[in-house]
């Protein structure tokens, strides 16, 4: 192989790269259930130019960069929600300890987060009798 065709592979010299690639679907995907968006001048992205939309909807209101230990959480859990009054920001000690001490949920707060999940594609780890959090251990 060339150093031409080798440099043509890599990252964004890559033909198919981006917006150029076949299977472009505009720059949104789901991720884990979160959005990602393509932004890959963002300081944030990741090494494939994507970032958590949340972040950046956060990131955008708050008009400066996350620091180091910030997390952006969904009140209403539905992490498709990424609406402004919908997130907020909190330091990751709170965060874990808010989501550890399991704040009884309503029914009709569960029937939201529910009505929320429907339609997203969840992969292999959400296979019936498989806990995702647990990788290996099935029920």
């Amino acid at each position: 192989m060339s150093k031409k065709q080798s440099l043509a592979k890599s990252g964004k010299n890559n033909p198919m790269y981006g917006k150029r690639a076949a299977t472009w679907k505009g720059g949104r995907k789901i991720h884990e259930g979160y959005y990602l968006v393509w932004q890959p001048d963002h300081p944030l992205a990741q090494k494939n130019g994507y970032i958590f939309e949340h972040r950046l909807v956060m990131m955008i209101s708050l008009g400066r960069l996350l620091k180091r230990g910030e997390v952006v959480h969904h009140k209403n859990e539905i992490k498709t929600d990424n609406r402004i009054e919908n997130l907020e920001l909190l330091p990751v000690g709170i965060h874990i300890r808010n989501h550890k001490l399991g704040v009884p949920k309503t029914l009709d707060h569960r029937r939201k987060m529910s009505k929320g999940m429907k339609g997203l594609h969840r992969g292999k780890e959400f296979k019936k009798g498989h806990i995702p959090w647990n990788r290996g251990i099935h029920v």
